[in-house]
């Protein structure tokens, strides 16, 4: 009951908003915005934004609004699993720098390939 109550406030919601950052933002080499969160439950949110922004701070994806819905028997179990996702009106900017890398791979470089030599083993 204290957890529904604490997500009712925009307090409850800054938190979580805060805490989705920290989960999603590491896996980001650039900037990861969101906004203000408008909806949330213990199995869905609304953001009324959200932004992805390259390393050289220039917009990636804009959202205006996005409903995320999850079973919340998964967070008990520690995994992340969007069991639906609305997107409203979203924004890809594609851009090739003047080296021929498309900006998506600045905001997730590939990792080594399964077999290379340039991967290590534990």
């Amino acid at each position: 009951a204290a957890a529904f109550t604490l997500l009712e406030t925009q307090f409850g919601r800054n938190l979580a908003r805060d805490y989705v950052q920290r989960i999603i933002a590491p896996r980001v080499k650039g900037k990861l915005v969101i906004g203000r969160i408008t909806g949330l439950s213990i199995g869905g949110a609304e953001l009324d934004s959200v932004e992805i922004r390259g390393p050289d701070d220039s917009v990636f994806i804009r959202v205006p609004r996005l409903t995320a819905h999850w079973d919340a028997r998964d967070l008990v179990d520690r995994r992340t699993l969007l069991t639906r996702v609305e997107i409203d009106k979203p924004v890809v900017y594609l851009r090739k720098d003047s080296a021929g890398v498309w900006n998506y791979r600045r905001i997730w470089p590939p990792g080594p390939k399964i077999g290379s030599d340039t991967e290590t083993m534990p």
